[in-house]
């Protein structure tokens, strides 16, 4: 018998969910290990490497892997009350695909509802873990400000999510190195490829320091101000 495939754990913990449209909901956070992408802003690069052990509400030591059952379980001890929402994040989730789809049925038999949080970079990863999932966040990463063209990557990702029937929502992270021209193109290709996604703009933070980078705001309200008419559900959210 095939052994079933083991996930790098980062952490699991409840707090509030600070992106996105969804901003404020309390949720149990279970964090995967391991993100190829190394991009500048991240506020997670602890997640970057996979550790030999996670911890769990801020205790502990749990030994990575881990098997799918185990860490479903963790998740449910969290919280009290009912599972409520669970939010799987990272790292880059994707990277390891063949885990969640052992882990997400288990979560959803134990009765969490599903936020899923991507880079959006594998869209031929995601189509199995769809069924599972009732909210979908991915990113559009600008090429001035990753380094890197994954506009290919996103807009196949956006036609997959356009035929699914959650409720999903793409972030642009916006920093001054932008030109309005390059995000527009961002905000044009969620428009015409998933017109049912939520599109939220977030000005760059300086890492560590707890402020946004000079610029990045206002260019972000320059673009609302120019496309809140063409998505009424358009956010901007530091």
């Amino acid at each position: 018998m095939k052994p079933s495939p083991r996930g790098f754990l980062s952490e699991i913990f409840f707090s509030i969910q600070g992106e996105g449209p969804w901003a404020g909901r309390p949720q149990v956070f279970l964090r995967l290990a391991g993100c190829s992408l190394g991009c500048p802003w991240c506020d997670t690069k602890d997640a970057w490497e996979r550790p030999a052990v996670f911890g769990v509400q801020g205790k502990g030591g749990e030994p990575n892997p881990v098997e799918s059952a185990r860490a479903a379980d963790l998740a449910a001890r969290v919280v009290e009350g009912g599972p409520g929402w669970l939010s799987i994040t990272g790292g880059e989730p994707l990277e390891q695909a063949p885990f969640l789809q052992e882990l997400l049925p288990l979560l959803r038999r134990s009765g969490f509802l599903i936020h899923f949080e991507t880079a959006g970079v594998h869209p031929e990863r995601m189509e199995a873990l769809l069924p599972f999932l009732d909210q979908v966040s991915m990113d559009w990463k600008l090429p001035s400000m990753a380094g890197r063209d994954f506009r290919g990557e996103h807009r196949a990702f956006l036609k997959l999510l356009a035929g699914w029937e959650g409720e999903k929502a793409v972030k642009i992270v916006v920093g001054s190195s932008c030109s309005p021209s390059e995000a527009a193109e961002a905000l044009e290709g969620v428009d015409s490829l998933c017109p049912g996604a939520v599109p939220v703009l977030q000005p760059l933070a300086l890492p560590g320091a707890g402020a946004l980078e000079e610029g990045s705001l206002s260019l972000c309200l320059g673009l609302a101000r120019k496309w809140r008419g063409r998505f009424p559900s358009l956010r901007v959210l530091p």
